[in-house]
């Protein structure tokens, strides 16, 4: 069994900003086809999953990023599953400059879901479908931790959406790259000159189609915060700088 999944990839112009660099929220939309990519590796890819009526979720992300890579640069894109952590399934990345350089490290706690109830599936359970598993230890970044939300009274709010079909994925909830999307965004506009290095992230309930997404932004520790609600109840957390 191979160590990673690995995959040469150019940055094409749609996936850049107005800096000409790797977007935030198209750093994890790559990130997640690595991961399709790496599970289909080891025989428990989107397609395999489904049949058994399954899926993979994001639940945690942490990503840092030493430069985001430009426009038409070439990089080296890796992934490796790490094995289970508690309930979740931990699985690393690294994005790599021409001449080896980590430009971008991340590590994503993974669960799954029956597609029918939407409910977790134990992650034993799932272990035991799964022949290999672990391929190595390497650390692309620490697992993220639970974020504590601010409270009410330091936050403020920045943006209310309603979820739109281009906002949705194949497994019919909103995709998670475009909470972090959407946090740059806000952060975007209150300080123009902000450039993300290292961002945490919590999903916590599924979002989906017409619901409509409120985002408050506080300042925690040196931290910006953003909470994500769906009628008062919070659906994501995010800290970055």
């Amino acid at each position: 069994m191979e160590d990673r999944y690995s995959e040469e990839f150019t940055i094409p112009s749609h996936l850049v900003d107005g800096s000409k660099s790797l977007g935030a929220g198209n750093i994890l939309h790559l990130m997640q086809e690595l991961s399709y990519h790496g599970a289909d590796q080891l025989g428990c890819g989107e397609a395999d999953f489904e049949s058994r009526g399954l899926a993979w979720i994001f639940a945690r992300m942490h990503i840092v990023i030493n430069r985001r890579p430009s426009l038409y640069e070439r990089v080296t894109m890796q992934t490796w599953s790490k094995g289970i952590g508690g309930l979740f399934f931990n699985r690393d990345y690294r994005f790599l400059d021409a001449q080896g350089n980590t430009l971008i490290g991340a590590c994503s706690s993974c669960l799954t879901i029956n597609l029918e109830t939407r409910s977790m599936v134990r992650s034993d359970k799932v272990a035991a479908l799964l022949d290999n598993w672990v391929q190595n230890t390497e650390e692309g970044a620490s697992p993220a931790g639970k974020i504590s939300p601010c409270p009410d009274y330091d936050l403020v709010p920045v943006l209310t959406h309603r979820v739109m079909y281009s906002d949705t994925d194949f497994i019919g909830h909103v995709n998670n790259s475009q909470y972090l999307r959407w946090a740059v965004d806000c952060e975007k506009s209150v300080n123009p000159g902000f450039d993300i290095r290292e961002v945490s992230i919590n999903f916590i309930k599924e979002t989906k189609l017409g619901q409509t997404i409120e985002y408050y932004r506080g300042i925690r520790d040196g931290w910006i915060n953003y909470a994500a609600k769906v009628d008062g109840t919070i659906v994501m957390l995010l800290e970055m700088k």
